[in-house]
């Protein structure tokens, strides 16, 4: 695998780190974080400053399992003797996030590229759309999460609408935009 070249100055890191962090966790036996942590070396290049990038690491990894945690997928503890963080453990709900191959909404960037991989020509505005829900959803917006799902399901709805009436000709065609139809309701102003 070759590694990812760690700069503490790209803005999208902290979305490359989440990648990092589920793909830890479905490998499994990652149970302790703490400033120490080695087990990010075989990800990352962290160049010339290492101490320095470990450093940033560690404190954006923080503050995604705070998310993570607030999320469900992750709890602090692995057992009584060791209830408190730096142990953590996945929940169970956690468990079945992690066991989702394609799209998991609580790793963003691989739901995109998943999403973009599975259709030929992705539309650009539900992409957007599908992307600010997936930041609204990572961060607890829920509401904020669901409206712009839901604006971009209605994207790709009257996308589907517009390519099924331009398929379509002769009587067929006629009677779905014929006035008064409830089916032209569906595709109104496209």
């Amino acid at each position: 695998m070759e590694k990812i070249k760690y700069d503490i100055n790209d803005p999208n890191i902290i979305e490359v780190i989440r990648s990092v962090i589920f793909n830890r966790l479905k490998r499994g036996g990652w149970e302790q974080l703490y400033v120490g942590d080695t087990g990010f070396d075989e990800y990352f290049d962290f160049g010339t400053n290492i101490s320095r990038a470990r450093d940033n690491l560690i404190l954006k990894v923080q503050e995604i399992f705070w998310q993570l945690i607030s999320q469900g997928v992750i709890t602090p503890g692995i057992n009584t003797s060791n209830p408190n963080l730096p142990w953590f453990r996945l929940t169970d709900y956690g468990k079945k996030v992690i066991e989702e191959e394609r799209f998991m909404p609580h790793d963003p960037t691989n739901y995109i590229n998943n999403y973009k991989r599975a259709l030929s020509r992705p539309n650009s505005v539900v992409v957007s759309y599908l992307e600010e829900s997936l930041r609204c959803f990572t961060v607890g917006c829920m509401l904020a999460s669901t409206m712009m799902l839901g604006i971009a399901s209605e994207v790709a709805f009257l996308n589907l609408c517009k390519t099924l009436l331009n398929s379509l000709t002769g009587p067929s065609r006629m009677e779905i935009i014929r006035p008064g139809n409830s089916s032209m309701s569906l595709c109104r102003n496209l």
